[in-house]
């Protein structure tokens, strides 16, 4: 056997097997030479790999209860795992992609601002990919997951996953971090976060009548498709499109915006929807679109805009009624409706983006001002033809 595959699997031996190496005489007995011998050989053969491009699972045997640093210790051991070096593909070369799959679970909703365009959200962000580096075997009294912490899963790889419409994020504390690997080398990563993302080509045209979409946006930061696909969780892997899914909510619902677009019982069971992938910069990098739709809940509109307006165009057109001999009454029918539309106005935007696109609900204060205006003019001309009146009557008088 060559001396470096020698070496590096008499230090995997070494650390898996501690109790063949203890007390002032190791190796003293035959039995025990011989179990190193047959260990050795057994290891070099399976590190074997570890000269070329793309090395096997080598699964460790629990002989003794150790804790899972120990077994990590193992695994990652500098001379045999290099974490630099992205896992294998399945064809066991380095030579094809490695997947990753993303998968967002909604917790909370906890901001929709159509005035800065970004909505906050609360949830767990979870990746998903295979290194069989770091597979094991359950014999022995192994646990059938290792549970590591932030400060443990920075010992092996991990890919580059960021979000690209992000506008700020917020991570929780160390808690807020949780790293699972499978016997099969399967790891799943979840972190704690809270984020904003910007909106994209929010129409608010049918306000309050209106249905958005909230999207997530992620993406490799430095691999390109040719060494990391990245796919929504269960999807299939390079298809332009919807596919497996994306996220996945709680039990959500809120006094302003209605879920139920995305499920019926979103409110009592939560929701899930696909995630979408594109394939952008040329073919070269993939980009995961997690999303949900929510449609706002018109009552405030309704009762705060609509409702004030009709009843204050009725009361201008109470003057219609009034003896044009009645000038401050009338004046003041006509006047303050005009006033409150402003204001109502001013209320409108103040949720909404003071942009250029027409909306629902301000062209109905808008048209609803200039009733309003009409009752004012209609007032100065009545005002006008009876003061022409009176004069007329003084000079028939006199």
């Amino acid at each position: 056997f060559g001396s470096r595959r020698v070496r590096r699997a008499r230090a995997l031996i070494i650390r898996s097997f501690p109790g063949l190496f203890r007390g002032p005489q190791p190796m003293s007995t035959p039995a025990a030479r011989s179990l190193f011998a047959a260990a050795l050989a057994l290891a070099v053969v399976n590190v074997g790999g570890l000269d070329g491009v793309c090395p096997d699972a080598v699964p460790v045997t629990c002989t003794d209860p150790l804790s899972s640093e120990e077994r990590l210790a193992v695994l990652t051991d500098p001379s045999v795992y290099d974490r630099s070096l992205r896992p294998a593909c399945g064809n066991a070369t380095h030579e094809g992609p490695t997947v990753v799959e993303v998968q967002f679970e909604l917790s909370q909703i906890n901001d929709i601002d159509h005035k800065l365009g970004v909505v906050e959200v609360n949830g767990i962000f979870t990746t998903f990919w295979k290194d069989r580096r770091l597979a094991y075997t359950t014999d022995g009294g192994c646990t059938d997951k290792w549970n590591l912490d932030e400060a443990a899963a920075k010992l092996i790889w991990q890919p580059d996953i960021y979000v690209d419409n992000l506008v700020q994020q917020k991570r929780a504390d160390i808690k807020g971090f949780a790293c699972q690997i499978s016997p099969d080398g399967s790891v799943k990563r979840s972190v704690l976060m809270l984020i904003a993302v910007q909106l994209a080509d929010v129409q608010l045209g049918d306000v309050p009548y209106d249905s958005h979409l909230a999207k997530i946006v992620v993406a490799s930061y430095s691999q390109t498709n040719d060494k990391l696909r990245v796919v929504a969780r269960g999807g299939e892997v390079g298809f332009e499109g919807k596919s497996g899914v994306g996220l996945v909510s709680r039990p959500i619902s809120s006094p302003s915006w209605d879920y139920a677009a995305n499920d019926k019982d979103a409110a009592t069971k939560g929701f899930q929807t696909p995630g979408s992938m594109d394939v952008l910069f040329k073919g070269s990098w993939d980009y995961v679109t997690m999303q949900f739709e929510y449609t706002r809940k018109p009552k405030y509109f309704i009762d705060q805009i609509v409702v004030p307006s009709i009843l204050f165009i009725l009361v201008c057109n109470l003057q219609f009624y009034i003896p044009p001999g009645a000038a401050p009454a009338r004046a003041f029918l006509a006047v303050i409706p005009v006033l409150i539309m402003r204001l109502l106005s001013q209320s409108v935007y103040r949720s909404l983006p003071e942009g250029s696109q027409q909306m629902w609900i301000a062209d109905w204060v808008m048209t609803s001002m200039c009733l309003c205006l009409c009752a004012v003019f209609e007032f100065g001309l009545v005002q006008y033809f009876h003061y022409q009146e009176i004069r007329r009557q003084e000079r028939n008088a006199t």
